[in-house]
């Protein structure tokens, strides 16, 4: 009985506070590709952005960004080095510090490289 109590009081402990976002991907210049992220909606500040881009739409094989710099929750980034001609997949994700992460990824969209 007291371990169900105890187990009440941490779950009545957790606030869950909805995290969202408006993002644009876009050719940039051969190989690259340009986002904006805007959070500026959102009832927390937003710490850094983390992009994760892949080639597979299972996000295997991925590799991760952090954006930093935001700004009223706002940001603007680049990733280079990609392959011309090749479909990449991302996702985002916020940090609300350097340790705590506000959301699972989220946000998947694809571009062909140019």
């Amino acid at each position: 009985m007291e371990e169900q109590e105890e187990e009440n009081k941490r779950l009545e402990e957790i606030r869950l506070t909805p995290c969202w976002f408006k993002f644009e991907i876009q050719n940039s210049k051969e190989g690259t590709v340009q986002i904006y992220l805007d959070g500026s909606k959102n009832p927390l500040d937003i710490f850094m952005y983390e992009v994760r881009y892949s080639e597979f739409e299972d996000m295997s094989s991925a590799h991760s960004q952090n954006l930093l710099g935001a700004r009223d929750n706002k940001v603007m980034g680049e990733i280079t080095n990609l392959d011309m001609g090749k479909t990449y997949y991302f996702e985002f994700r916020t940090w609300e510090d350097h340790q705590s992460e506000i959301d699972s990824w989220m946000g998947k969209r694809k571009i062909l490289v140019n």
